[in-house]
């Protein structure tokens, strides 16, 4: 498995007014461009859908996790990488270098210690005594 932290940078875009504010680079809506729009005219095949289905599924179980880690198994990560690479920037700008070196050099993980980090993260179940 491939584990990716779900970042969100600060961004100046170039192609807007200086008195614009700075934007988020979120790396979630990223993810979900990369693998929700198919760069083939004619679009993609059913299991193709799926994988990124799977993407876009483990993106949402980041979010609402307090680690905000996506999980991916390796054919999904295989999938997010090579949509990553093939996506096409309007402009140049370090926070997207940031996302895909992020993505492109996401660290392998072993299940045990996925499985560590949901035990650290949950909270701790009180009992208390029953009264007579």
């Amino acid at each position: 498995m491939r584990a990716i932290t779900l970042k969100r940078l600060k961004i100046k875009h170039p192609l807007v007014p200086a008195d614009v504010p700075e934007t988020d680079f979120d790396y979630a809506e990223h993810i979900r461009q990369a693998v929700g729009v198919f760069g083939s005219p004619k679009g993609e095949n059913h299991k193709m859908v799926r994988v990124s289905v799977n993407v876009m599924n483990a993106v949402e179980k980041a979010q609402a996790s307090p680690s905000g880690v996506v999980y991916l198994e390796e054919a999904d990560y295989a999938h997010l990488a090579k949509m990553v690479e093939g996506m096409e920037w309007r402009f140049a700008h370090k926070s997207i270098v940031e996302f895909t070196d992020d993505v492109m050099n996401a660290p392998k993980v072993d299940a045990a210690d996925i499985i560590k980090a949901a035990v650290a993260e949950t909270p701790a179940v009180t009992t208390h005594p029953v009264a007579k």
